[in-house]
């Protein structure tokens, strides 16, 4: 259910009838509109940035690997890069349920059941 409502100082007010009112005028224009599909306002891609620092991590576990050959910094550098590959694991880990930024708001889609009576 969508709610609506206003705060004030002492008491809540509910603004479902005119609220409800406007999302039924609107689903009735979406409707008179032959598929009509929205591009989510503000949608922006959030799968490359963070692709992007997955590969970063990656990249800095390697050099923290090579850097592990010398015998000085062999601990340290192993520790660091296990460290790097966990949080790309867990970054990674969060890929799936990230949607594709070409995926378009239908109001089509809505049910009757989220809508305000």
């Amino acid at each position: 259910m969508i709610t609506a409502a206003g705060f004030d100082r002492r008491r809540v007010e509910t603004h479902l009838p005119t609220y409800g009112a406007f999302v039924r005028a609107l689903a009735a224009e979406a409707a008179a509109i032959s598929k009509a599909r929205f591009v989510l306002a503000g949608a922006v891609d959030r799968r490359s940035p963070l692709t992007w620092a997955i590969a970063l991590l990656g990249a800095g576990a390697f050099g923290m690997l090579l850097t592990a050959m010398s015998n000085a910094a062999r601990s340290i550098c192993l520790s660091l890069a296990s460290h790097l590959i966990f949080v790309a694991l867990l970054l990674g880990s969060v890929l799936p349920w990230l949607e594709p930024t070409d995926q378009a708001f239908d109001p089509l889609a809505i049910a009757d059941s989220q809508l305000p009576r």
